[in-house]
């Protein structure tokens, strides 16, 4: 390749942001101008080889890479060529890989390109067959019995009705994994990760959210045909129209009819009749199914991304025209998660929904292309369905969303190729769901939701005006805390000068505190410097070491000035404890909340009152 070539080439390298945890961040190890790829670990390479590598070449080489005259004469150069850094380096320097170079040429003129005779899947296999390796002895009978024992348990599991390896919920927040039978759309298996916040959802967002949710809910068929007759019965006559009319007032038709079923209605049917709330939580980072998803503001300035999604969806379109020929298809859809919304509907159940902006691919090969290699680009310079209409459909469900990330192109900056990252030990669980399709089949099994959990609106509120009232009483009592450390000052005592510890030589017979420096006689040790006895280790009577390791820390040197003059702790501008004895204040508190509250408290403003009043009292005594 020219050095332009090898500068493009190092350039798709170079713009590549992986999902979280998919790869490491392989752009510091690029060099564009020295065009040299350094220092990459073995998972970066096959991530490398795999992804990047395919989407560098295309750009650099032409279609018909391989040339047989060229092969051959590299077999003819390669062993000279070996002779020639015999003299160079050292024979630790030639291994099996510097070797496998005489045989590549060879093999890509009988076996063509290497991704048709790929050895990453083996190689993994072949570590997870070393991994059943426990007894080194006898090693192939260790692999033997481990592979007999995993294939036998995978047999059976096939015959199981209970939860097993193939059939099991993935579970990644620690949620409670108890199943109601009936509202089984509304289990959660995901959790947030970030900006957990409350917001105020418009009118415009909130009925785009709640039309997605009714029109991929698993059971709404029946009440879609219902309402399309209903409007057929009413005068509504062309198919398009009655399309139209059909996706615009279907949310208010379905709440009076399921209001008129009365008790008839399913459980989940009455749940979604009933709206979900104005207020919404709002994520900024979601885990689900194994795969952590953010938004674009969360991704800005980090090395990794994980705002790209790609979604396969039903798609109904009419012919052009004043008839009604329809078309439906299914359609392969690009996009960038905006928001994470959690919508609550009525404290019975939740649904998690990403609001996108979609790359516009309503027409054929314009904004969204795939070349003659199978690779897909796209243009962000053009979306549509961003939720700025009404009619738009910018959500989808959190478990129809599969991850993607994009690679810039090196050459035309607006457009960026769709890279679908290899999911390594994940276990698909087995679902009548159909795959992650925008329909009615479209959601994951999970466990409920606990009750904690369904009353987060009522205790959001009230704390927010709680923090807001606390700031203000903290601004007030910052403007008088400078008077009143004056008149401390005044009235503090004059501290007692420090006792140098003794100097005097320890016998191997006599204990030794480490990190005290004192002497473990307690006649020559200060009483209002007595040391914590946090971490102890002594000396036996023949000078070896006793294992001592962490005690708790009681602090009965604070306790013991109990009828002595009070430490004085200096505050700087923004109330913070500062000086010599700040950090034995903060271990005393410590000490407090340890000792009388509890270790279930996750908030320190749920905490009783009355616990709040004895810590304070016990520290100003």
């Amino acid at each position: 390749m020219e050095s332009d070539q090898q500068r493009t080439f190092c350039k798709v390298f170079k713009n590549a942001m992986f999902p979280n945890g998919y790869a490491s961040d392989i752009r510091r190890n690029v060099h564009v101008k020295e065009k040299k790829i350094t220092r990459l670990k073995s998972h970066d390479n096959h991530v490398l080889l795999q992804d990047l590598l395919p989407l560098a070449v295309r750009r650099t080489l032409p279609e018909r890479v391989i040339r047989i005259s060229d092969m051959q004469r590299l077999q003819d150069e390669i062993a000279e060529t070996l002779s020639l850094l015999e003299d160079i380096f050292l024979p630790s320097f030639f291994d099996i890989m510097v070797h496998l170079m005489v045989h590549l040429p060879a093999q890509a003129m009988i076996a063509g390109p290497v991704h048709f005779r790929s050895m990453w899947a083996v190689e993994r296999y072949i570590g997870k067959l070393k991994g059943h390796v426990h007894t080194r002895s006898h090693v192939e009978g260790s692999i033997a019995e481990g592979y007999l024992f995993d294939e036998s348990l995978t047999f059976c599991s096939h015959y199981l009705d209970d939860e097993s390896q193939l059939n099991r919920a993935r579970n990644d927040g620690g949620l409670d994994m108890e199943v109601d039978d009936t509202t089984p759309f509304f289990h959660n298996i995901g959790r947030g990760l970030a900006g957990k916040c409350m917001v105020m959802l418009d009118n415009k967002t909130w009925l785009q959210a709640h039309r997605y949710v009714l029109f991929n809910y698993d059971n709404i068929e029946p009440y879609l045909d219902k309402h399309m007759d209903y409007l057929s019965s009413i005068g509504v006559r062309s198919h398009r129209e009655v399309k139209c009319v059909h996706y615009e007032t279907f949310h208010e038709w379905f709440k009076l009819h399921v209001a008129e079923m009365g008790d008839e209605a399913p459980h989940e049917i009455k749940i979604l009749a009933k709206e979900p709330n104005l207020v919404a939580m709002k994520y900024s980072s979601y885990t689900i199914n194994g795969t952590d998803f953010h938004t674009q503001s969360y991704d800005e300035g980090r090395s990794f991304h994980g705002s790209g999604v790609a979604l396969v969806a039903q798609t109904t379109s009419f012919a052009k025209g004043k008839g009604d020929n329809i078309s439906v298809r299914n359609k392969t859809y690009y996009g960038i998660i905006k928001e994470i919304l959690e919508l609550n509907y009525q404290h019975e159940g939740k649904v998690v929904l990403f609001k996108c902006d979609w790359v516009d691919n309503r027409v054929e090969d314009e904004w969204v292309q795939t070349d003659q290699f199978g690779i897909t680009s796209v243009n962000f310079k053009h979306f549509f369905n961003t939720g700025e209409n009404i009619s738009d459909e910018p959500f989808i469900l959190a478990t129809q969303a599969t991850q993607v990330y994009y690679v810039e192109d090196p050459i035309d900056a607006e457009w960026s190729t769709v890279v679908v990252p290899s999911l390594y030990d994940i276990e698909e669980s087995k679902d009548d769901n159909g795959g992650k399709m925008a329909s009615a089949n479209g959601r994951a099994k999970d466990g409920g939701v606990t009750e904690e959990q369904l009353k987060a609106v009522e205790y959001e509120l009230p704390r927010s005006k709680t923090i807001e009232e606390n700031d203000k009483r903290l601004a007030a009592v910052r403007a008088t805390r400078a008077s009143m450390q004056e008149d401390m000052e005044a009235n503090q005592a004059p501290k007692k000068k420090r006792k140098a510890p003794s100097s005097a030589p320890i016998s191997a017979n006599e204990g030794r505190v480490l990190r005290s420096r004192v002497s473990k006689d307690q006649d020559h040790v200060d009483p209002e410097h007595q040391p914590s006895k946090e971490i102890t280790c002594e000396l036996d009577d023949e000078g070896s070491q006793k294992k001592g390791g962490r005690k708790i820390t009681r602090k009965a040197n604070i306790y013991a000035r109990l009828n002595q003059p009070k430490i004085h702790i200096p505050l700087n501008g923004n109330g913070q404890p500062v000086g010599p004895d700040a950090t034995e204040f903060a271990n005393f508190i410590g000490t407090l909340v340890r000792k009388h509250i509890s270790p279930a408290e996750l908030d320190w403003r749920d905490v009783d009152v009355d616990k709040k009043l004895l810590v304070w009292e016990t520290l100003k005594v």
